[in-house]
């Protein structure tokens, strides 16, 4: 089934990708080439407690119910395809204060998505208020030039402490943990950012950053987990939570 879902995002972009002898700097979006990741929890995660969310454990940001329509959930894989609806952020159903987050991803050539944790809808996006994990093409994405916004970075805040992702149209696997304000980034098995949303040292950053004068960025105990709309196909797999 992910082979299907894999066709349905070509054929989109056939259709809706200029050439590149048209445009040199816009790269076009194209599905994955490796092969899809394992789309079942681990017997060890069953037994943890992890839980698999699909589609519809997913709503559209500020709204009621249901995914986008640019946005679907098929074999396992919970894919973005820009231009084949209506987009936007989509956040989870639930909200989630401590937990351990698992999940594959894949993101197109020049492409940028993330990740943001404990937000809320207290803003006009989700970044308002949530720390963002970001999914990047750090090869040729403008903003894979600085490490501080590389992927798997807490977004403009912490940079990776190394450079452990695979070029786009290969999957990743990403994990994100938050235990009493301690947030974690693992990317391909390795941590590699780290922060405390409660200490000096964090609201010193904030301070310095894009986000300062948001007077609800990462200052909730719970929050909905987001996956951001940039405007590139994004695709994630075997998505799993567990409270902690």
């Amino acid at each position: 089934m992910a082979l299907a879902s894999l066709l349905l995002i070509s054929t989109a972009l056939a259709l809706s990708s200029p050439s590149p002898a048209t445009s040199p700097q816009s790269p076009p979006q194209e599905p994955a080439k490796a092969a899809a990741p394992r789309l079942e929890m681990t017997r060890r995660e069953k037994r943890e407690g992890f839980v698999a969310l699909a589609g519809a454990d997913f709503r559209g940001y500020k709204k009621q119910a249901g995914l986008p329509s640019a946005w679907r959930f098929e074999g396992g894989i919970l894919s973005l395809t820009p231009g084949s609806g209506s987009g936007g952020d989509v956040v989870t159903l639930e909200q989630y204060e401590d937990f351990d987050f698992r999940f594959y991803w894949n993101i197109a050539p020049g492409g940028n998505s993330g990740i943001m944790v404990r937000a809320t809808e207290e803003g006009f996006a989700a970044w308002n208020t949530g720390s963002e994990y970001q999914l990047l093409d750090n090869a040729t994405h403008p903003d894979g030039r600085s490490p501080l916004t590389s992927a798997g970075s807490i977004y403009a805040l912490i940079a990776p402490s190394k450079d452990v992702c695979r070029k786009a149209g290969e999957w990743n696997e990403g994990r994100i943990v938050m235990r009493k304000g301690k947030l974690q980034h693992y990317l391909n098995g390795t941590m590699v950012a780290e922060a405390d949303w409660n200490s000096p040292e964090w609201a010193a950053l904030v301070a310095k950053s894009k986000f300062r004068g948001m007077p609800y960025f990462s200052k909730r105990e719970k929050g909905h987990l987001v996956i951001q709309d940039h405007g590139n196909l994004v695709q994630l797999a075997n998505l799993r939570v567990r409270k902690l």
